[in-house]
């Protein structure tokens, strides 16, 4: 019994022993290609290994199911999108400046005066992989999800720009404010 007690003793520590060697490896080919947060949820998240190269995010050495990040927005090149509604014209310039960061410019005009205006910088929200914040139905049967990309303004509430996977046709600008929502549907136009 004695012997036995000692075997599975040894066991015990030995594999503690070689678990507590494995080192944690983070591979990140390029930091300023990503929003600093998103690095850090992925730190924070502490898979075995971690690697972030281009769109693909490599999580235990799973090589072969990489998580891809959208780009369906060219990157360095600005899109247009506009929303008529009435005499009320919206428009929507967007940039990905990086695989995680877009910048935008949002106008709201009546009769050429403008009466509104956002511009910043959206992130997407880096527990993107577990789910879609919402749909575009563009066709019967041909449904996109779409990832979220967060919008800070000063006490300007919850905003982000909403941008489909696998199409670049719409965004959606969502802004609460309280009880208030303001939600803007463009639709992208060429120049």
């Amino acid at each position: 019994m004695k012997n036995i007690l000692i075997t599975y003793l040894t066991l015990i520590l030995s594999f503690s022993y070689s678990y507590s060697q494995d080192k944690w490896e983070v591979e990140i080919k390029d930091s300023t290609a990503y929003d600093i947060g998103f690095i850090n949820y992925w730190r924070h998240v502490k898979p075995y290994s971690l690697k972030i190269t281009n769109d693909s995010i490599v999580v235990n050495k799973e090589y072969h199911d990489p998580i891809l990040i959208p780009t369906d927005l060219r990157l360095n090149q600005e899109s247009y999108y506009e929303l008529k509604s009435n005499d009320t014209l919206y428009q929507l310039t967007v940039k990905r400046v990086n695989y995680t960061n877009i910048e935008y410019l949002i106008k709201g005009k009546t009769k050429n005066e403008v009466f509104f205006s956002r511009e910043g910088m959206a992130i997407l929200e880096s527990s993107f992989y577990l789910g879609s914040e919402g749909v575009y139905e563009k066709n019967e049967g041909e449904i996109y999800g779409m990832s979220d990309y967060n919008i800070e303004l000063n006490g300007l509430g919850e905003i982000k720009l909403l941008i489909p996977v696998g199409t670049d046709e719409i965004i959606d600008y969502i802004e609460r404010q309280g009880e208030n929502k303001l939600y803007l549907s463009f639709n992208k136009i060429e120049k």
